[in-house]
């Protein structure tokens, strides 16, 4: 198929989603003529606000366009038909879907071409200049300070990808936008999942930029083990031509090795909380004070600005901000702007968001901690002082992850733990206790019993922090949902103590 026209071809979107990233695709699918056929294994019900969305617009779209043949898009719903995936001229397989599903092995055999949101976006925009960031902790953030560095830089860009409450702004959302500009095509940074990067398989997908924030153990209920979760990651690597970016953390050591192996062949640049390196960002002490400092291309040197300085917080978010910084070096963006940026702005909501304070108490959501790493980095975060102050709410569904590792952060800093209801929580309770823990954990099947319960637990002076270290499938339609209801729960909880 020729993928520069769609009109009247038999489009399949496969998983339409609750992001927004399925429904963007639809539309604009919808609106180049193609006949789109959405199919998912939820029901229509579980689907309500994505079939709004889209059933809105297409009513919208059609009042505007009264002559156009196509006049609305079918939906296959509950499950899916082989007969859809037979006779399509071209599937788009949602980020959720796996590669293994036999549907897909149904178009495969049919030679019938397979492609995701970002295989396609990235097909469709050949002479856009793009910044493909993944990992496994940190892409949002990473996207969002780039966004930030190249407009204070008065670079116009577009980001795409990220995943917030209130939705994803998809790929398909700044499509027109980034291939038109006024003069030239607008650079777009992008935020790339590992499923995304498994298609990945061309240098027709290639981005002028990859940064990898961190690989540790993920989604390992889709991959045999991290080393083919990792494979998936470096797929975006692989597809870049000679010469082309890339952007790894030289303190991890999935990432590193990666860096290594393309070292010949790639343009790579570096960046580091704990050594200083030859081309990227690292940190340095300097007059007494621990700096972030980036060399270009020529080996430069430049200071960006003090650590102490940083907008964000934490370990984890110095290592954000190294990536962004390395990137931006490597875009050609100046110091100063580097230094606007880096040192003002608030974080992506349901990152370790503070969303209240009061009775003593300081409220955190920190909703899309969905890996023990997560976990163990909030923890490290928002501990103060020398004794245990904080009420760790955690736990939810399981991905066939480790928790040994959080147990020495949870003894040492946390005082009481409400475990919520999940497959990954007695994994998570057993590890912190095989760790000594010896505070009282509380268990909750509902969020507002795990507000309630944290409240009861905590002091004047401590911090109560949603970090579940777990998926949240199961009682929650998505993370974003569970921090909704962590925030809904805390403000009835402040109604209620009248705070």
């Amino acid at each position: 198929m020729n993928l520069q026209t769609f009109s009247d071809k038999k489009v399949v979107v496969m998983g339409l989603g609750l992001h927004g990233g399925g429904r963007s695709l639809a539309q604009w699918l919808f609106s180049q003529g193609a006949e789109v056929i959405v199919t998912d294994l939820k029901n229509r019900a579980e689907l309500e606000i994505s079939i709004f969305a889209l059933d809105a617009w297409c009513r919208s779209w059609r009042l505007a366009h009264p002559d156009r043949g196509v006049t609305s898009i079918q939906y296959h719903l509950g499950g899916h038909r082989e007969v859809d995936f037979e006779s399509a001229d071209l599937v788009l397989q949602n980020p959720g879907v796996p590669s293994e599903s036999p549907y897909l092995a149904c178009a495969r055999s049919r030679g019938i071409p397979i492609e995701n949101e970002a295989t396609l976006f990235f097909r469709l925009t050949t002479g856009v200049p793009k910044i493909a960031v993944t990992g496994t902790r940190g892409k949002s953030t990473v996207v969002m300070l780039l966004g930030r560095i190249f407009s204070a830089g008065n670079m116009r860009v577009r980001t795409a990808g990220v995943a917030t409450e209130k939705g994803v702004t998809a790929f398909f959302d700044i499509i027109d936008t980034v291939r038109s500009g006024d003069t030239t095509p607008i650079p777009a940074i992008l935020e790339l999942s590992s499923w995304h990067c498994e298609l990945f398989t061309c240098p027709d997908l290639a981005a002028q930029t990859v940064v990898i924030t961190n690989i540790t153990p993920d989604h390992l209920n889709r991959y045999p083990d991290i080393d083919h979760y990792g494979a998936a990651k470096e797929q975006l690597v692989a597809s870049q031509n000679e010469g082309a970016v890339l952007v790894v953390n030289a303190d991890n050591d999935l990432t590193r090795a990666i860096g290594n192996r393309y070292q010949s062949c790639r343009e790579v640049f570096w960046f580091s909380a704990s050594q200083s390196v030859k081309r990227g960002a690292w940190v340095e002490c300097r007059d007494g004070e621990d700096c972030i400092v980036v060399s270009d291309s020529k080996g430069t040197p430049h200071e960006i600005c003090a650590v102490s300085h940083l907008a964000l917080s934490g370990r984890h978010n110095l290592e954000n901000c190294l990536a962004a910084a390395a990137a931006a070096t490597a875009g050609g963006v100046l110091p100063e702007p580097m230094r606007a940026a880096l040192t003002s702005g608030a974080g992506v909501p349901g990152r370790q968001e503070l969303i209240a304070s009061f009775g003593g108490r300081e409220w955190i959501n920190d909703t899309t901690s969905t890996t023990p790493v997560a976990l163990a980095a909030a923890v490290n975060t928002f501990a103060k002082g020398t004794g245990p102050n904080l009420i760790l709410i955690a736990g939810g569904a399981d991905k066939r992850l480790e928790y040994d590792d959080i147990a020495k952060p949870v003894c040492r800093s946390v005082r009481a733990v409400i475990a919520l209801a999940g497959t990954a929580t007695p994994k998570l309770v057993n590890a912190i206790m095989n760790g000594g823990f010896s505070g009282p954990i509380r268990y909750a099947n509902t969020m507002d019993d795990a507000v309630r319960l944290a409240w009861q637990e905590s002091a004047n002076g401590d911090r109560i922090v949603l970090s579940p270290g777990c998926a949240s499938f199961g009682q929650f339609v998505h993370e974003f949902d569970r921090g909704r209801a962590f925030c809904t729960a805390v403000s009835a909880l402040r109604d209620r103590v009248g705070a």
